[in-house]
């Protein structure tokens, strides 16, 4: 990575196009017509989506593909990030390190976009832990919401580690070692995820029968995994 990427230069696209190239560095796979729409790879039969952003618009086009096909959906998650502050002149100002580390239960946000998939069949998630450079304006970019957006771009420092999961048989596996019974203020401490995070998380992983409400503590809502024997 140059010193000085150039502002303007970077694309938010380019997190999105590392991970492929990781995934299938042969160009010939990829960006593949599939049954009406471009499939970032498309080999031996089978299609692999990278998703760095929400998976609603990625679900839709594969609720399209016949259900023999084999899919395979790559959401990236930065375990490490640096952030860098660059001027408008693309001068990177200053370094420094996110306290924030992302973990593979990262993944919970996106759960209940995926539930119309549920029943597809041949469909795996592919999990991969990254580090990253952040570059960031000095300048808000755009309105996202309520929020100013600063981001310019990520760029991938170090593929670190990935874990492929049969969705949705192998959800389970996202969750950290809890007791049995456990509360969802356990999930959330052992996750570190927000509450929005933990709880659309949980609702789906419910929906999906693989976590069971296992009575009260009190006040409190009371889980556990469901036994993948009963």
């Amino acid at each position: 990575m140059p010193a000085n990427p150039g502002f303007g230069t970077l694309s938010e696209k380019t997190l999105h196009r590392m991970v492929k190239d990781y995934i299938e560095p042969d160009i010939r796979y990829q960006e593949q017509p599939c049954f009406g729409f471009i499939a970032d790879i498309f080999r031996d039969g089978a299609v692999t989506e990278v998703q760095t952003g929400s998976v609603t618009p990625l679900v839709k086009k594969l609720l399209r593909l016949p259900p023999e096909i084999p899919v395979t959906i790559v959401l990236p998650i930065i375990r490490e990030k640096t952030i860098c502050l660059v001027d408008e002149n693309g001068e990177v100002l200053s370094r420094r390190r996110s306290p924030k580390k992302g973990r593979y239960s990262d993944c919970f946000y996106q759960l209940p976009r995926l539930l119309p998939l549920a029943g597809r069949g041949q469909l795996w998630l592919r999990l991969l832990l990254l580090d990253a450079e952040e570059y960031r304006s000095t300048q808000p970019l755009q309105t996202v919401g309520r929020r100013q957006c600063r981001r310019i771009d990520r760029l991938p420092t170090a593929f670190v580690e990935d874990r492929t999961l049969v969705f949705p048989d192998d959800l389970a596996q996202l969750l950290p070692p809890l007791p049995r019974p456990f509360t969802r203020e356990l999930l959330q401490k052992a996750t570190r995820l927000s509450v929005r995070g933990v709880g659309s998380g949980l609702s789906a992983l419910i929906k999906l029968g693989i976590v069971e409400q296992a009575g009260k503590e009190g006040r409190k809502n009371l889980y556990q995994i469901v036994d993948s024997e009963e």
